[in-house]
């Protein structure tokens, strides 16, 4: 089940510099938010702040209504795919996957399949005894993303999980991303530069601008 998410007047600074300014943003539980924006305007920064990885300089984060430094013990359960990746260079593509499993799933979530289904449903399973070195970018991509949705989360961050992957694959996943996220009712964050991955599956829009997010309805029409 999803958790909701609450973000008020958020700042991060990195040096002199201000990515993160006055930013604002509420997600219902279960919500599927697409934000879109240019580089270096601080998507990728906020995604960090949600996943308990960037410390505000000011502002305020919640889940459930509970302020995220009060729920270290219960914090909701995050899957990640960031742009580069972070798989473990020493370890196979299978066992990427199983050390996240392990590392955030309960054992009696655990199946002995799990990491293979996930890989299957990306088209990689038979690259699942290959190391993240042997690996397109591509497929690389696909072994995070596969890796980010194994752990089965309360909250999804994805960070344009779709680039570089040609048009129908980019489809294909998008759809399957879809109806993961209605299976298992995780509130899911996608950041992309591109519209059209934003409009297939979003429930919502946002635009970030110089630190701050805009937030709209999604016009979202159903791929077949």
């Amino acid at each position: 089940m999803g958790a909701a998410i609450d973000i008020r007047h958020a700042s991060v600074r990195y040096g002199a510099e201000a990515v993160l300014k006055d930013c604002s943003l509420s997600l219902r539980a279960g919500e599927f938010f697409a934000l879109l924006g240019a580089s270096g305007c601080g998507k990728t920064t906020l995604l960090r702040v949600i996943a308990g990885l960037c410390p505000l300089d000011g502002g305020t984060l919640s889940f459930d209504g509970a302020p995220a430094e009060r729920t270290l013990q219960h914090r909701p359960r995050i899957g990640l795919a960031f742009q580069d990746q972070r798989l473990f260079p020493a370890l196979s593509v299978r066992d990427n996957l199983e050390v996240a499993i392990r590392g955030l799933v309960p054992e009696e979530e655990h199946s002995g399949r799990q990491a293979e289904a996930f890989l299957e449903k990306m088209g990689i399973l038979e690259l699942a005894d290959k190391k993240p070195g042997e690996l397109s970018g591509g497929q690389q991509k696909r072994a995070s993303l596969a890796r980010a949705l194994a752990v089965r989360p309360d909250i999804l961050l994805l960070d344009e999980p779709f680039s570089g992957l040609h048009h129908e694959l980019r489809r294909e996943l998008r759809r399957y991303l879809r109806e993961f996220q209605r299976e298992i009712g995780c509130t899911t964050v996608l950041v992309s530069h591109d519209r059209e991955d934003a409009e297939a599956i979003a429930d919502r829009i946002g635009l970030m601008r110089d630190g701050s997010v805009e937030t709209g309805e999604s016009d979202r029409t159903e791929e077949n």
